[in-house]
């Protein structure tokens, strides 16, 4: 499915599998099941937002191409967050991932911005390290920088957050 402008959805989304290419903003104003499906946020003109008045839970979102990607709203994952070369910015809301796979979020250059509570959020259960990609936004005191930061926690269910401050300590 290749959608050339704005998702917005004002009934139920049911996926099934499907891989749905959106070149607009995501809108989710009810309820979206992607049932294994892949979101593909790949606007290459403009910054695309993740937005709307209900939170969106993505199976597999992937940051194709294009400027920064920005969420208004929380978001889930469940599945693979794919960066890519993409910044995804959370702003003051929280991007949750909830497969506890250490390779669920992939990145080449990509990473996620945030600022005041803003986070990436991962949920973890192996006695492994969790590569958390961060940076600063790049729309927020440039140009951005990149810092990973590496959480090993003990064995057993657990929800880590990260996030990178650029500025002085306070």
């Amino acid at each position: 499915i290749v959608i050339q402008g704005p998702l917005q959805n004002d009934a139920p989304i049911t996926g099934n599998g499907d891989t749905i290419e959106v070149a607009g903003d995501w809108i989710n104003d009810n309820t979206y099941s992607g049932n294994n499906s892949l979101v593909m946020l790949n606007g290459s003109e403009q910054t695309q937002n993740i937005t709307g008045t209900a939170v969106t839970t993505f199976d597999n979102l992937d940051l194709s191409v294009g400027p920064v990607k920005k969420q208004s709203i929380n978001a889930i994952t469940t599945g693979v967050l794919s960066l890519n070369s993409a910044e995804l910015a959370t702003d003051v809301n929280q991007m949750l991932v909830t497969n506890t796979n250490i390779a669920a979020i992939t990145w080449t250059s990509g990473f996620v911005s945030s600022v005041g509570a803003g986070r990436l959020s991962w949920v973890t259960i192996a006695a492994s390290s969790y590569v958390f990609p961060v940076g600063s936004p790049s729309y927020v005191n440039g140009p951005s920088i990149f810092r990973p930061v590496a959480i090993s926690p003990a064995a057993g269910t657990d929800t880590f957050g990260a996030c990178l401050v650029k500025g002085n300590a306070t």
